[in-house]
């Protein structure tokens, strides 16, 4: 390992380092500008028809989906697909398509714990309760609190909700 990477030291069996992640067709490419390349490899070059190929990560969902709940999760931070050449995502299926991403917690949350029916419909509404009484509770802590303070809590309980 690297000495930035000797935290990781402990979990050397656990974990797998790769490098020499170079694509020469898109170096030319700014680095935040090529998400859409980053895991396809694909010189989808600056102009002209827009192709690209399945994504490494959907190369290994491929193989590993069906031995898991999902076979793939596609998450960012602004959600969705983008565009050609400024993607908001890193997912691409077998026919070059981009996948599209998901970005509120909440969502991604539910997807990944809570379960349809009656059973998830009762478990929701004591989420809420205890949320909304979280709620009540910060108002009075709010008014202790500077106003960026308070903006942040707010952004944080909105983010939790």
């Amino acid at each position: 390992l690297t000495k930035v990477l000797d935290v990781l030291e402990p979990l050397r069996s656990e974990i797998t380092i790769y490098s020499g992640l170079s694509h020469p067709a898109v170096r030319r490419v700014h680095g935040h500008s090529n998400a859409d390349q980053y895991l396809t490899g694909a010189d989808t070059k600056g102009h002209g028809p827009y192709q690209n190929s399945i994504s490494l990560d959907q190369v290994y969902a491929e193989h590993t989906g069906r031995f898991t709940r999902h076979a793939s999760l596609v998450m960012s931070t602004n959600g969705g697909v983008g565009g050609p050449r400024g993607a908001q995502t890193q997912s691409f299926n077998r026919e070059g398509r981009p996948i599209p991403a998901m970005n509120k917690p909440k969502q991604i949350f539910d997807m990944l714990f809570v379960t349809s029916g009656k059973e998830a419909a009762a478990k929701l509404e004591r989420s809420r309760s205890a949320l909304d009484l979280l709620h009540a509770n910060t108002q009075s802590l709010s008014r202790q609190l500077s106003t960026h303070d308070q903006q942040t809590l707010k952004q944080y309980l909105d983010a939790v909700r």
